[in-house]
């Protein structure tokens, strides 16, 4: 086991040991709900905390098991692309900017559920039922991470998918996820926040790699990724046609898979001219230096 996380990356080991020994502690009643999130528990007593911390607390066996899952899978290969050797920053500038963007997601779906919630309650007249529960678990971190993968590696296929593999590229994971748990709001009040939570997840992690490009540290074009991270690439091609087919969307707009095939070739060439660019480089030393040392060689002779 302990093999097992020393393989890890830094950030991706320690979220999973938090997520192992907070689902421990949750078993003590007064720490889960003092790291919980509730809207209406944070407001009156002021638990300022409660919009980070939710995300790091997993209560139920299952979810723990679907974090884990992502975090291995997705978050061990989203750190070797944030730690992009090309990048100028230092190793510790890439794990904390990743960091930074999981706390930012998190937040922004805590604090947007917040305020559905009470909007929902004022004009609505959502049940109060639904702003005094609870929602403690890594909805947000999962989702966050996924779309950060989808936005590098939108086509990238999960060997451990099998069969499902070429139907579920990276870019539907997000979608598939969304879904899952928004599906089944109508049960019950208590699943009002972890549909809200991960909704808002959705578009604050998309919205964070559309438009803050200024705290993109591994740069979309140094990673091989489209430089644009249209909405539409996280969507199933039949629901683009649909769109356009209904005049939601120009006709003449190219699939994004196109375009993402179109940029993926464009970086491989990049990267071919610069090995090439390299292996030419080594070689006019190693000649340099051959020659270098034949001239005294030369002059011994003569």
């Amino acid at each position: 086991m302990s093999r097992a996380l020393k393989s890890l990356p830094e950030l991706t080991r320690a979220l999973l040991i938090a997520l192992l020994t907070t689902y421990t502690l949750t078993w003590y009643e007064p720490f889960r709900e003092f790291f919980s999130f509730s809207p209406a528990q944070t407001l009156s007593g002021l638990r300022i905390w409660n919009i980070v911390t939710y995300g790091f607390v997993e209560e139920h066996l299952l979810h723990l098991l679907v974090s884990a899952t992502v975090l291995i899978v997705v978050g061990r290969l989203l750190e070797d692309i944030w730690h992009h050797p090309e990048t100028s920053h230092s190793s510790a500038e890439r794990t904390l900017e990743l960091a930074m963007y999981l706390l930012f997601v998190t937040a922004f779906s805590s604090v947007m559920t917040f305020v559905v919630s009470f909007l929902a309650f004022m004009t609505l007249k959502l049940h109060p039922d639904y702003l005094f529960t609870s929602c403690s678990g890594f909805y947000a971190g999962n989702l966050a991470l996924l779309i950060a993968f989808a936005r590098y590696r939108p086509d990238y296929v999960f060997p451990e998918l099998g069969v499902l593999a070429r139907y579920a590229p990276a870019r539907m994971l997000p979608l598939a996820y969304l879904n899952t748990i928004v599906s089944l709001v109508p049960l019950e009040p208590a699943l009002w926040l972890p549909a809200c939570i991960s909704s808002f997840a959705f578009l604050g992690s998309w919205g964070y790699f559309r438009f803050a490009k200024t705290l993109q540290l591994p740069m979309p074009e140094v990673a091989g990724a489209p430089a644009e991270f249209s909405l539409l690439l996280l969507l199933p091609e039949i629901v683009e046609r649909v769109l356009k087919r209904i005049g939601f969307l120009p006709a003449t707009s190219a699939p994004s898979s196109v375009a993402l095939l179109d940029v993926q070739a464009n970086a491989s060439a990049r990267d071919a001219d610069r090995r090439r660019s390299t292996a030419t480089h080594l070689l006019e030393g190693h000649l340099r230096v051959g020659n270098t040392n034949l001239e005294p060689d030369v002059a011994s002779n003569v």
